[in-house]
Formats: structure tokens, C-alpha cells, sequence
């Protein structure tokens, strides 16, 4: 595998690696754990031949680093490779359901690739309140850690453009520490729950459609010296 992230893609059974010192046990039993899908993993050793499996450390599902006390087996085709790029906006997520759903959607990520400061983006307020249907109209104007909500990860920071109050406004008193605006207009939020927003179909179309007036193309050409020709024939 090639990233030393990795998720696994369903819920597996990893057999613990018996150390040095449980080897020279006899007694020694080996364990399986259950663990569900979307769970935090970090490659800790290359396949070996002739198995596929790999060695790994399983993410501690609250503080979100890998525990390096013990190693398990797994097989290599239970694992999403997660790119060094995109690692920081999925360890930030907090349920394992939810970050399978973001790495498995492959234009969302890349999205990511290329988000920065000044995107337009929309937040669902049901993330919020499960019965509000609004979305939220916002502008990026933060990515990055924000250890005030978690010591890992990337999350983004957000103000608001609609003349609303965030429904965050009593959470986040540290949003001037990294953009300049005030709690009640902004919102800090992970990559699984940001919608970005494309321009309107017509206004694609018509953006494509259209060319500068100093553009040249061999097309035009032939056409403006065929109309030049004509305007000089004769009547």
C-alpha cells in the first residue's frame, strides 16, 4: 500500500500480532477484535508474502491517534487507501460512518484538493437542528486545525453571507484567532458537512459559450475573410 493511511471499508476481524515477548509464552492465545467500518487505521508494516495481509494500528476512536501498543493483522482488501492530503479532513470527523461516506466519494475529494479561502460554499442546518431545512449560504475563510474543537484534523471556518445568526454562536468564541469575524456570523465545521457550490447550470452554459472579443480561432478567421470576400464581389 502506498499511503500509510487507511480506513477500513468494512466491518473486519483483526488478529492481534503477538510481541517478542508473548512468543516466548507458549500460553500465548492470539485475539480477534471486531472492528466497524470507517475505523481510523495506520499501516505499520508492508505485505509479506505469501499473505496479503498487512500489520497495522488501529486509531483510538477519542483521541483519534493510532495505538502503538499493539499491532493486528488485516488483510489488505478490508482497507481504503486515504492520501496524505485528504488524512487531515477525515481524522477530524468523529463518527466512522461518516468519514467512509467522504473517502468513498471521489469527487467530493477532490473538491477538497482544491478548496481554499474565498469558495462559496452551503451548510445544511439540519446539522444543526434536525428540523431546520435551510441551508446556510457561507464563504470559506479558514482551513485548518482548530485544536479548540480537536488537537487533530482540519476543519473549516466559515462566514456566514445570509443575515442570520450561527447556530454555533455560543461554541465558538475563538473565531477572530483565525479570521476576522464575529462568532454569531461564523461557523466551523468538517469536510463531510460542507455542500460546494457550483455555478447554475445556465450560468455554466453561458459562461462556456461565451469568448472574449479579442479571441482568435482559425474558425473565425475563415469565416471573417469569406464575409470580407462577399463584401467585395459585386452586387
Amino acid at each position: 500500500m502506498a499511503t500509510k493511511y487507511a480506513m477500513l471499508a468494512r466491518t473486519s476481524r483483526l488478529q492481534s500480532v503477538a510481541s517478542t515477548e508473548e512468543l516466548e509464552e507458549a500460553t500465548t492465545e492470539l485475539q480477534n477484535f471486531t472492528v466497524a467500518a470507517g475505523t481510523l487505521i495506520k499501516v505499520a508494516s508492508e505485505q509479506s508474502a505469501p499473505t496479503d495481509d498487512l500489520q497495522v494500528f488501529v486509531y483510538d476512536p477519542v483521541l483519534r491517534e493510532p495505538n502503538t501498543t499493539r499491532k493486528y493483522q488485516c488483510a489488505q482488501d478490508s482497507l481504503l487507501p486515504v492520501s496524505d492530503d485528504l488524512w487531515p479532513f477525515i481524522v477530524s470527523i468523529p463518527e466512522p460512518n461518516r468519514r467512509l461516506q467522504l473517502v468513498q466519494d471521489s469527487s467530493r475529494c477532490n473538491w477538497l484538493y482544491t478548496a481554499m479561502p474565498g469558495d462559496v460554499v452551503s451548510v445544511p442546518a439540519r446539522y444543526f437542528d434536525r428540523d431546520d431545512f435551510r441551508l446556510f449560504e457561507c464563504i470559506i475563510c479558514y482551513i485548518g486545525p482548530v485544536p479548540e474543537i480537536h488537537p487533530v484534523g482540519y476543519f473549516f471556518g466559515l462566514e456566514l453571507l445570509d443575515d442570520v445568526q450561527s447556530p454555533q454562536t455560543a461554541d465558538i468564541s475563538f473565531t477572530r484567532k483565525y479570521f476576522e469575524c464575529d462568532a454569531d456570523a461564523a461557523i466551523f465545521i468538517t469536510a463531510d458537512r460542507i455542500l460546494p457550490t457550483p455555478l447554475p447550470q445556465d450560468e455554466e452554459i453561458e459562461s462556456a459559450n461565451e469568448a472574449p472579443e479579442s479571441s482568435w480561432s482559425l474558425t473565425n478567421f475563415i469565416q471573417n475573410t469569406v464575409d470580407s470576400i462577399r463584401a467585395s464581389l459585386p452586387l
